[in-house]
């Protein structure tokens, strides 16, 4: 921690150890506490910093190194995932309120930054969910995270693509239309009373729009094996790690 705290010069390589580390088997229990700790330097003054405690808890996230347990991962939701979706739509809330006060436009047109940030949640969001459903589903408490996850990504979808980024729009709806896809071939609803009827209440109530789109597009796109970091749903420019692994 302190030779990332002090401006030593090696702050970087730091990083990589403590992503090393919390990937390995030496994290031993840890790797919630290695992963808290990234998420305390995603915000760092110094942008090199930021960005490479973000490349290397991105990488942990979705393809952790380690077995992670079920209860494990609803932490991980409800402390890391959750709060950097919730950063993302603060940012670009942010960006809009600035634009009203100064030229009177509700645009939700993004930037560059604030759309990297919703193509990040929505991919965190949708896959780690997804590589790993059938360990959530050992969790009682996994219809509610469903529909949490759910609500994020429906919000995400609240205004028609015309008005916001293009890409963020259509990403969440491939990465919706996925995990539905899935969860019911899996016989995820199937063995969750209601769960589907729920699904479409939060849809419907959401960004009612998008049903009949969902419920139209092919099932053979459907990608759920395919833990590639540096292409598809998201940018590939993010740190300085190998992303050849």
């Amino acid at each position: 921690m302190r030779l990332i705290n002090q401006r030593t010069g090696v702050e970087g390589d730091a990083l990589k150890l403590l992503y090393g580390v919390a990937n390995s088997e030496s994290a031993d229990g840890s790797w919630i506490d290695l992963m808290r700790i990234l998420l305390s330097y995603l915000q760092d003054e110094r942008p090199a910093v930021a960005k490479m405690a973000w490349d290397c808890l991105y990488r942990s996230l979705m393809v952790p190194g380690v077995k992670i347990a079920s209860r494990v991962w609803k932490e991980c939701f409800e402390e890391i995932i959750y709060t950097l979706d919730d950063r993302s739509r603060y940012v670009e809330y942010s960006l809009v309120a600035t634009r009203f006060v100064m030229d009177g436009s509700r645009s939700h047109g993004t930037t560059k930054d604030t759309r990297d940030m919703s193509l990040y949640s929505t991919t965190l969001l949708s896959k780690v969910f997804l590589y790993n459903i059938h360990t959530l589903a050992e969790l009682d408490c996994f219809d509610d995270l469903w529909l949490n996850v759910l609500k994020r990504l429906a919000t995400k979808l609240q205004t028609p693509h015309a008005a916001q980024h293009v890409e963020v729009y259509e990403t969440t709806l491939h990465s919706l239309h996925n995990l539905l896809v899935v969860m019911t071939a899996d016989g995820i609803f199937d063995q969750h009373a209601n769960l589907l009827e729920m699904s479409h209440d939060v849809i419907r109530t959401i960004c009612p729009h998008v049903m009949q789109t969902l419920g139209g597009r092919p099932n053979d796109d459907v990608a759920r094996d395919d833990p590639d970091i540096g292409s598809g749903d998201v940018p590939s420019d993010v740190g300085g790690l190998d992303h050849s692994a």
